[in-house]
């Protein structure tokens, strides 16, 4: 006579994949997927204006004695600012992606910087 068998339990590994839209994501990373498409579809500035801009005129100081630049001017060394940065982490992601992990470390953008070479504007 068979026995009836129980349902066989979920591992922990199981129960921490979830199947969304036929793929694989890890628990919790449904909510970074959503923020990477709302970040990617948006064009606002990611860094506060007047942060930024208190920076650039900190280091303009160092420069040059009383500095004034125009709101556009600051604008668009702040888009430029912000897609260097950009690029840059979407390389180190590859190279962290490439070591078969999820996290950025310092070591990948060491890599990233070193690959670039001595011409890249971040240097």
């Amino acid at each position: 006579m068979k026995k009836n068998k129980e349902p066989k339990k979920k591992t922990t590994k199981e129960t921490l994949i979830m199947v969304l839209d036929n793929k694989r994501y890890m628990k919790g990373s449904k909510r970074m997927y959503q923020a990477l498409k709302h970040f990617q579809s948006t064009t606002a500035l990611l860094v506060p204006k007047l942060p930024f801009s208190r920076l650039v005129h900190e280091i303009a100081q160092q420069f040059h004695m009383d500095l004034r630049m125009t709101a556009s001017s600051l604008e668009s060394l702040q888009e430029a600012a912000e897609h260097y940065i950009v690029d840059l982490f979407s390389d180190a992601q590859r190279c962290a992606h490439h070591a078969k992990r999820q996290t950025v470390r310092p070591v990948d953008v060491e890599l990233v910087l070193e690959l670039r070479g001595p011409d890249d504007p971040g240097k």
